[in-house]
């Protein structure tokens, strides 16, 4: 055996270091474990919430929520493939659609950044070959979309291609060089597609590379996105499109739409961006100003949403920058609250109408959890009808407001003085709240003397009083009396019968009209009254709700 010689070690000041050096990493890591472990708390509520929202056995979303750039939440709910019954997972990759837009904003950016570009340049001097007309056109206007360029999506020739996914960019290009403008350029917002086609070409004609060779050097590896591509990927989820009351498989293929709409990404990669843009690591801070900048206002005054590739919401007067991807089988939504440094993702893997959740009440909810605003999680519960018919009636908020309520199917509906239909749920006897809202209210008092009170989303209180007033409804008439107001009225309006009911629409929304009474009709979603008028042989119908009143003539039967 040989036997080990022993030694006292005398610690330099060379030593000492080399255990600091050692000691300090440890310290860190105990001090990173302790704050994960007092945020379980956060993450443990967001994930609660988030169960409500999206059933374990249906079609959900991936959520990730950064806070100073650091993972508060990261969960996947739903199903990925409803034939397979595989879960969705915060790893897969999704069609990003339209949030394409803010990274090709970013691109435009760096080349005015580089000096290669001007904003205010006219389309023309990189698109040589392209109308007069579209000298009026500036790339501020192509990025803003208030170019006046027809979005291709609304050619004819184009809904006629069948394999759109072989179209090349000068094929794009193609369809959109010899139509006229809609407008004059810098005038009005109309989203267009095609303004982000034409950025796709101006990036490679000046850059002298490929669209994608661009996003790699200037983007990707820049900003390390190692999880986004130009293409459909194996770890795509399937898409799915829900239609009224079907859903059907649908995954559309985005490829052909490049800077417009071609990328696909993890929710992670799409947080990573978000957070790289806007700590300057792709452009300047006045740049990235610039993207989020509005330039034009409605007619009242209030600004626009649409900046510069991505969209300006705002929750409940906080600013928050919106980033919105939509295509068939796909809603892909990225948010970026500067004030906190919050960025949230929710990626789901549906489409189509009525969504079950909406994606900007999630991330409202998780914006307002992080900074201790009003944000309950309620768990709906089952109310017998009988249980509910005991709370309806037509209760008094103030001298001129009164509020409606009613039930239907089992369901509790609300309705304000000149406002619109509510669906509420309970999550008690008598207490219940409004889907995707932060508004809930709570009824007590026995039967003769019920008090409604109302928590707005900032938790404020105000009370309304029941009355001997009867809620609005239907009554039963001769349809025949129905055919006199059958026609084609000023405003797009038209009157029509469907099923022996009388229908309404004006191009854009059509519903049942109810009757009050022979020449009075209601909607059921809206507190409005339509009223048929015979003046000398010519039809009158007046549209009414709250103050306002609005009459048309039939021009056509």
């Amino acid at each position: 055996m040989i036997k080990q010689k022993s030694h006292n070690i005398i610690y330099t000041k060379k030593h000492f270091k080399m255990r600091q050096k050692i000691f300090i990493p440890a310290i860190t890591v105990l001090l990173t474990l302790f704050l994960l472990a007092c945020s379980n708390k956060s993450d443990d509520r967001i994930t609660s919430f988030l169960e409500t929202q999206y059933p374990k056995d249906g079609l959900g979303a991936v959520v990730e929520v950064t806070k100073d750039e650091k993972i508060i939440a990261v969960s996947a709910f739903g199903l990925a493939d409803k034939k397979d019954k595989t879960d969705l997972n915060d790893k897969m990759v999704f069609p990003i659609a339209s949030m394409t837009k803010a990274y090709t904003a970013v691109a435009i950016m760096q080349l005015q950044e580089k000096q290669l570009l001007n904003l205010e340049d006219n389309i023309t001097k990189y698109l040589t070959d392209f109308p007069t007309e579209y000298e009026q056109v500036k790339i501020k206007h192509l990025l803003s979309n208030t170019s006046g360029v027809l979005s291709y999506n609304r050619m004819p020739e184009y809904q006629q291609i069948i394999n759109k996914k072989e179209l090349s960019l000068n094929s794009m290009i193609e369809l959109i060089r010899n139509k006229p403008l809609s407008y004059q350029p810098g005038t009005k917002f109309r989203y267009s597609n095609s303004n982000y086609i034409l950025l796709t070409k101006i990036i490679e004609v000046i850059s002298k590379s490929t669209y994608q060779e661009f996003l790699k050097a200037n983007i990707f590896n820049i900003a390390n996105l190692k999880e986004t591509f130009f293409k459909h990927q194996q770890t795509t989820p399937t898409g799915y499109e829900y239609r009224k009351d079907t859903i059907i498989e649908n995954s559309e293929d985005t490829h052909h739409t490049y800077g417009a709409g071609m990328l696909y990404a993890t929710s992670n990669d799409v947080i990573t961006f978000l957070n790289a843009l806007n700590n300057e690591k792709l452009i300047s801070q006045k740049s990235v100003d610039y993207i989020y900048s509005i330039p034009l206002k409605h007619n009242d005054g209030r600004p626009d949403e649409y900046a510069n590739g991505v969209w300006v919401t705002n929750f409940k007067g906080e600013r928050a920058i919106k980033l919105e991807g939509y295509c068939n089988g796909f809603y892909t939504m990225a948010f970026y609250i500067p004030n906190h440094n919050i960025a949230i993702t929710i990626f789901s893997n549906s489409s189509g109408y009525p969504l079950p959740v909406n994606q900007t009440f999630i991330a409202e909810w998780i914006y307002r959890h992080l900074t201790n605003k009003k944000s309950e999680i309620y768990k709906e519960v089952d109310l017998s009808e009988t249980d509910l018919k005991k709370y309806e009636g037509v209760y008094q908020i103030d001298s001129a407001n009164f509020i409606q309520v009613f039930v239907e199917d089992n369901t509790l509906f609300t309705l304000r003085s000149g406002g619109q239909t509510m669906e509420a749920k309970a999550y008690g006897k008598n207490k219940f709240y409004y889907p995707n809202s932060f508004t809930s209210f709570e009824f007590s008092g026995d039967k003769n003397n019920l008090k409604m009170l109302m928590y707005d989303d900032e938790n404020k209180k105000s009370s309304a009083i029941i009355t001997d007033k009867e809620i609005r409804k239907a009554v039963t008439i001769d349809a025949s009396i129905l055919e006199k107001y059958v026609g084609k009225y000023e405003k797009r309006f038209q009157i029509f019968i469907k099923n022996n009911e009388l229908m309404f629409t004006n191009g854009f929304y059509t519903y049942k009209l109810l009757p009050l009474s022979e020449t009075k009709f209601y909607p059921h979603h809206e507190d409005a009254v339509f009223t048929f008028e015979d003046k000398a042989g010519l039809m009158n119908l007046t549209y009414s709700i709250g103050n306002f009143n609005m009459t048309v003539k039939k021009i056509e039967e």
